[in-house]
């Protein structure tokens, strides 16, 4: 790992200087893993924000549809 703040701790700096206690950060699962590899990725990666399970599907919005596949955005509601 690198050294220096994680993607999640300058997110996180970012939006609470912007609009502070109003943002909050999920990780979407667009590919519809099972809840053992969240687990996995959780424990590689060492993210404490919530994580979305079965993101990529139907049922109230496909955000792999509406999104694609990429890590590099942000949704605003």
């Amino acid at each position: 790992m690198a050294d220096g703040p994680s993607v999640e701790t300058n997110l996180w700096q970012y939006y609470q200087a912007q609009a502070p206690c109003k943002v909050a950060l999920i990780g979407a699962d667009v590919w519809n893993g099972t809840p053992a590899q969240f687990a996995l990725f959780r424990s590689h990666t060492g993210v404490t924000f919530p994580l979305l399970l079965n993101a990529g599907v139907d049922t109230g919005g496909n955000l792999l549809t509406d999104y694609t596949d990429r890590d590099d955005y942000v949704v605003l509601s």
